[in-house]
């Protein structure tokens, strides 16, 4: 015997669209901790290494434009390259920004040139700022690059 299925071709199609009056506000993330998963750690070691930094090293600055990342030298460079950019973070002098807040940054380096990434303020604090790179794996090789040009 041959069993008949029912036809949904005049059953109206009805689409239920979410709802996005009913959704709390996003909040803005308030320390490291509120990162993604994935960058936690590098957060983490951002800010546990920040410490390693000798007052001997000077810290970056970041200037009024609030774009460009001005190393005094290469060795400046070269020391914020094996305590913070090897894992994707950037420990710099600098005006108070939001935490979460996204900006392109060009490091510039005396003797080696300027790179460009994106990166996210994850913590400010004494007139210093810290930042993890955006697609850090993107840029890795070509900051190792400068490191090591120095």
């Amino acid at each position: 015997p041959v069993r008949e299925l029912p036809s949904f071709a005049d059953t109206p199609r009805v689409r239920q669209s979410p709802s996005f009056t009913d959704t709390p506000p996003v909040p803005e993330p308030s320390s490291f901790a509120d990162t993604p998963p994935m960058r936690a750690s590098a957060a983490l070691h951002v800010v546990g290494a920040y410490d390693e930094l000798t007052e001997d090293v000077e810290l970056p600055n970041l200037e009024a434009d609030g774009y460009t990342v001005r190393f005094a030298s290469s060795f400046a460079y070269q020391a914020q390259f094996s305590s913070h950019l090897n894992h994707g973070g950037l420990v710099v002098q600098g005006g108070p920004l939001p935490v979460g807040a996204q900006r392109m940054l060009s490091l510039a380096v005396p003797d080696v040139g300027t790179y460009t990434v994106s990166a996210r303020v994850i913590f400010h604090t004494g007139g210093r700022l810290g930042f993890i790179l955006d697609s850090f794996g993107v840029h890795r090789d070509k900051l190792a690059a400068m490191a090591a040009a120095g």
